[in-house]
C-alpha cells in the first residue's frame, strides 16, 4: 500500500535524489507546478534500452574512445602550456535515478576550441564505461542547477529514469537560466524517455548534440 506524503515532506525534498525516492510510485498532479505532463509513475518510465541501442552504445564508445585516446597527449599539453587548470575537469552532476558522480571533461576556460568543436566531452567517454552515463540520453546538467529546477517543474525528476548521454536529445541550452528554455528542452528529454528508440539514438547522434 502506498503512503500518503504530506505537503512538508515535498517542500522538505532539495535534491533530485530525495524527489526520485519521494515521488516514484506516485502520480502527477496536474497543476500542483509548471512543467509538461507525463502521467507515470516515476518506476514505468523505461529504464533499459533494446539490443540494437546496446549495440550502438558499444560501437559508438569504442569510436570516441579511440578518438580520446589518441588525441589525450596532446590535448593535455595545450592545456599546461595554456592554463593552470587541471587537465582533466570534474563536475557533480546526478545521474540516474537522482544519484550523483563526477562527470569528466576538459576545461574549456584553457583553450576554447574545445568548446566550439565538442572536444572538450572526449573525457566524458570514461563515464560511459563506467556505466554512469549513456551514448545518447539527457543532457548532464550540474547537480545545483539540477535541485534548483526540480523544486520549479514537477515533471525534471523524471528525466533521471535513463542516466544522462553524452550526446543530448534536446537542443542545445544557452541560457540555463531562463526556466522557459529548460522546460521547453525537459519536454524533448521526456519525449525521448516515454518512448526512446534505436531510429531517435541515430537521428540524435548524427545531430551531435
Amino acid at each position: 500500500m502506498r503512503q500518503a506524503v504530506s505537503e512538508q515532506d515535498k517542500s522538505a525534498v532539495s535534491t533530485v535524489e530525495e524527489k526520485v525516492h519521494l515521488e516514484k510510485h506516485l502520480p502527477y498532479e496536474p497543476g500542483r507546478k509548471t512543467g509538461p505532463t507525463v502521467e507515470l509513475y516515476f518506476h514505468e518510465l523505461t529504464s533499459r534500452k533494446n539490443a540494437p541501442q546496446r549495440l550502438l552504445k558499444l560501437v559508438g564508445t569504442l569510436f570516441l574512445s579511440l578518438i580520446f585516446l589518441a588525441t589525450f597527449p596532446l590535448i593535455a599539453i595545450l592545456i599546461k602550456l595554456f592554463s593552470e587548470e587541471p587537465v582533466i575537469k570534474k563536475t557533480t552532476v546526478p545521474g540516474k535515478r537522482g544519484i550523483v558522480f563526477q562527470q569528466y571533461s576538459y576545461p574549456t576556460e584553457a583553450i576554447s576550441f574545445l568548446e566550439k568543436t565538442g572536444a572538450y566531452k572526449l573525457p566524458s567517454v570514461i563515464n560511459i564505461w563506467k556505466g554512469q552515463m549513456n551514448l545518447v540520453g539527457p543532457k548532464a546538467y550540474p547537480a545545483n542547477d539540477c535541485n534548483r529546477w526540480n523544486n520549479e517543474l514537477s515533471d525534471f525528476y523524471k528525466r533521471f529514469a535513463l542516466p544522462p548521454g553524452y550526446f543530448s536529445v534536446s537542443e542545445p541550452v544557452g541560457n540555463t537560466k531562463d526556466l522557459g528554455t529548460i522546460e521547453n528542452s525537459l519536454k524533448q528529454e521526456l519525449d525521448y524517455i516515454l518512448a526512446p528508440t534505436i531510429k531517435k539514438d541515430l537521428t540524435h547522434l548524427f545531430n551531435l548534440r
